[in-house]
């Protein structure tokens, strides 16, 4: 996964930091969400995919101190995730419970 960060998106960086835009945030959140595409999973499998995910942004948002609001976007995307794992971990256990 590229991290959000890399050369030729510092810009956005920037543009969200000078703006400070609530509705930029919300667009930044939702992209990076959406990149992530179509998700498959094995049986049982759990929130193993986000509980990574989680951890990759909050790396990100740790390394972007820099930028307090953009770090704050990159906790709330890791927190997202965070909360997804936690539902696919009940998921993959009622599927246990279910067969």
């Amino acid at each position: 996964m590229r991290p959000p960060l890399a050369a030729g998106r510092l810009q956005v960086v920037d543009a969200e930091q000078k703006i400070g835009s609530n509705d930029l945030g919300t667009g930044l959140r939702v992209g990076r969400h959406n990149l992530r595409g179509t998700v498959s999973k094995e049986i049982f499998e759990g929130g193993g995919q986000e509980r990574e995910l989680a951890a990759q942004y909050r790396k990100w948002a740790q390394a972007s101190a820099a930028w307090p609001r953009v770090a704050r976007v990159l906790s709330v995307i890791a927190d997202s995730y965070g909360s997804e794992a936690g539902a696919e971990d009940a998921r993959a256990e009622q599927d246990k419970l279910d067969i």
